[in-house]
């Protein structure tokens, strides 16, 4: 962008609406994905009853804190977080009924949380429908009320990532790193090795950003949830790789399994499906589960050619930009839209960090299309670190004679004397 006393003012969009301060149209805007966890508690207490008696395993995650019974065997992979988030309702009172509904109201709070941090990133109406779809799942509505660590992992992997890639956009921010801080403990309260996995892209990416405070905070995150677990692996387990060990071997063996038939066996109805021995279910019982991964790419496809009039999509590292062509805006009188015009010749590409991204033959007109797969080579060498100038960049209100060309960083070359 232009620098100077007479530079144009710019405006970048996405910080300047962060920036406006929240008002009736933020908790306007919170009201669906309100109205979304108020539905899925309640589809949590019609699905699953709350007449449903307890398994094995939440009785013995539920005793550890309940007075009224003994406390059952805690064995090796099992983590204490289960038990901290019942211990509200069971140290006091043992109706099972009170702790489905304790529990179903506080995984839709889970969710609205989780969903409140993306918003961000994505518009109100996109999270409504994620979250519906998430919602309406049957391992959700299944786990949601039940005193089981699946759901916590997964509001907790939701939390963790949305607030990463927040600060990641707005490092001013300064509750996103407490926020990664909160998701990636719950994780480890709840399973710490599958918080290791969920954190493991996060640590990866902060270092390759240089980003030390997001470091610092999935770190903090995972270090505040599983010294717990070391500590009690090292006071009753005889050491940290005595109770993996253990935990292998009541888990039938951890590690690097072909589990997909696996999975498809578990769409048949088993909650537990350990050993997974039995028959496959009917394919139109397992369509939706090979519809997920299309869904999935469907979803990568739409965010890079939605990113692509700014930025290349992936955060790969790129050379130092060299000289670039220029594309220079044409001359202008008393302008006072928002968007000049440009003009490009025919064999020049356009600004690969600028605002303009299709050809023009010449003339005037607005050139806001795509980029073209010829671009790509010159965005990936002048995008470092992918700031490009703001399509909303308003011109000066007057401006006399030809403007100057434009540089690949958007600022204005000299004029020869």
């Amino acid at each position: 962008m232009t620098h100077g006393a007479g530079a144009p003012p710019t405006v970048n969009r996405r910080s300047d609406e962060r920036s406006r301060p929240a008002g009736p149209r933020t908790a306007r805007d919170a009201r669906p994905l309100a109205v979304l966890a108020v539905v899925f508690t309640l589809a949590q207490l019609v699905v699953i009853r709350p007449t449903l008696g307890l398994g094995w395993d939440e009785i013995v995650y539920t005793s550890q804190v309940t007075t009224h019974h003994p406390a059952a065997f805690f064995s090796a992979p099992r983590s204490r977080g289960v038990s901290l988030l019942v211990a509200p309702v069971a140290s006091w009172s043992d109706s099972t009924v009170l702790l489905r509904i304790y529990l179903a109201a506080l995984s839709g709070l889970g969710l609205h949380l989780a969903l409140r941090v993306w918003r961000g990133l994505f518009p109100t109406r996109v999270l409504v429908v994620a979250g519906a779809f998430f919602a309406s799942l049957w391992v959700t509505l299944f786990y949601g009320p039940q005193a089981m660590p699946n759901y916590w992992v997964a509001v907790g992997a939701l939390i963790a990532v949305g607030a990463f890639l927040r600060h990641r956009e707005d490092p001013s921010s300064t509750g996103m790193p407490w926020a990664v801080v909160a998701g990636a403990a719950l994780m480890a309260w709840m399973r710490p090795t599958d918080a290791v996995w969920v954190t493991l892209p996060l640590l990866v990416l902060a270092a390759v950003w240089r980003r030390p405070r997001l470091l610092a905070a999935v770190v903090g995150g995972l270090l505040a949830g599983g010294v717990p677990w070391v500590i009690e692996a090292y006071a009753s387990f005889g050491g940290l790789s005595e109770r993996l060990a253990e935990a292998s071997r009541i888990q039938g063996g951890l590690g690097l399994h072909m589990a997909v038939d696996d999975q498809l066996r578990s769409l048949g109805g088993r909650a537990l499906c350990r050993p997974c021995t039995g028959e496959m279910p009917h394919p139109v019982i397992t369509l939706w589960w090979f519809v997920l991964p299309v869904l999935a790419v469907l979803g990568l496809v739409v965010a890079v050619r939605a990113a692509a009039p700014c930025a290349p999509p992936f955060p790969w590292p790129a050379p130092p930009p060299p000289r670039c062509r220029t594309c220079s805006p044409s001359p202008t009188r008393r302008r006072a839209s928002s968007s000049p015009p440009t003009r490009c010749s025919r064999s020049l590409s356009p600004t690969p960090c600028g605002t303009w991204s299709r050809r023009r033959a010449g003339g005037g007109g607005r050139s806001c299309g795509r980029w073209s797969r010829q671009d790509w080579p010159a965005i990936w060498r002048c995008s470092w670190p992918w700031r490009c100038t703001p399509r909303t960049a308003p011109p000066p209100a007057v401006r006399t004679g030809p403007a100057p060309p434009r540089d690949c960083t958007g600022s204005a070359s000299a004029r020869p004397a």
